[in-house]
């Protein structure tokens, strides 16, 4: 005979009354049940139904497998089987919930009941509710991702979507340092939009804005991977480029500054060819003493070099044809 509880649960088994041991069950935080070999449940605490609903009685006499989606039927099966050669079974599921959208997350552990005087059950199964462990998890990723976030816009141009000069500066140090260390080369490339002054005065700070947010795309495009592109400010940029060489750093002056040239940047207002002058400069550490200050006056008095000889060029720092 099995018995929902009124008070303390008693459950007769086999004949003997075992006040004690269901008290216990009442007491844990799992829900626990009692099942026969056709998966019918003959007893449960009250904790099932405080997961799932309901009251305990409402459970009595049902197919276990009843309480979970269809599409795991078969899991629970093969689980049961398991339990019988294995004595015992752990599975993450999830159990169908009164007026719940989604299944509730449990842990669900079967265990083999091997009393030789309890006729009307062969297992038990165990529940253990995971739902305010996956909201932990849940609330910590959301943090998680929103401390990204914050991250994210505290070394980001609003505008373009490149590192801003804070950023910059901070991983020029660090990538100075780093060269050091390990006796690798740098490169930096800044570089200027050519007459961009021209673009505001004559189509407005909007349109200005539309043309510093494509060149920006282009400079994302053509940049490598473990490249900083930054808006070192106004419409200059700033490229810090680890571990190349000298001719390296040219090409990659010369490359930003074709793309520039040869792309059509289509503005609200209409198409826009612009063209950009960089200046370019390499520190090798096996060759001279220097610091980011250094790096950065020489890449800055190279620009200055383009724009004087007419923009639209790239000049490297040094360069015996400068």
């Amino acid at each position: 005979m099995a018995t929902s509880r009124s008070g303390p649960t008693q459950k007769i088994i086999s004949g003997t009354t075992e006040p004690h041991r269901f008290d216990l069950i009442d007491a844990i935080e799992e829900a626990v049940c009692f099942l026969t070999e056709e998966w019918k449940i003959v007893f449960t605490n009250d904790r099932l139904a405080e997961i799932l609903g309901g009251k305990s009685s409402d459970y009595l006499g049902k197919d276990f497998r009843s309480l979970f989606p269809s599409d795991r039927h078969e899991s629970l099966n093969q689980a049961y089987r398991y339990t019988q050669e294995q004595g015992q079974v752990r599975i993450q599921v999830g159990m169908l919930a009164a007026g719940k959208p989604e299944p509730i997350p449990v842990l669900l552990r079967l265990i083999r009941y091997s009393d030789p005087t309890a006729q009307s059950a062969s297992l038990y199964a165990i529940i253990l509710d995971l739902s305010e462990l996956y909201e932990a998890l849940r609330v910590q990723e959301f943090l998680r991702q929103r401390n990204r976030e914050l991250e994210d816009m505290a070394i980001t141009c609003p505008l373009t979507g490149l590192y801003n000069r804070r950023y910059f500066d901070y991983r020029l140090t660090e990538e100075v340092r780093r060269a050091v260390r390990y006796r690798h080369c740098l490169g930096l490339a800044m570089a200027d939009i050519d007459h961009f002054k021209k673009v505001n005065d004559t189509h407005g700070h909007l349109v200005g804005d539309e043309v510093l947010r494509m060149v920006a795309r282009t400079i994302r495009q053509t940049t490598r991977f473990t490249d900083i592109a930054s808006r070192y400010g106004g419409e200059e940029f700033a490229v810090i480029l680890p571990e190349i060489t000298s001719p390296g750093t040219l090409a990659a002056g010369l490359r930003l500054r074709m793309k520039i040239q040869n792309e059509q940047y289509a503005s609200s207002v209409g198409i826009h060819q612009i063209t950009m002058s960089v200046g370019v400069t390499c520190f090798d550490p096996t060759q001279e003493l220097s610091n980011e200050d250094e790096i950065l006056r020489r890449a800055d008095e190279a620009l200055y070099r383009a724009k004087r000889q007419g923009r639209n060029r790239v000049i490297l720092w040094g360069h015996p044809g400068d």
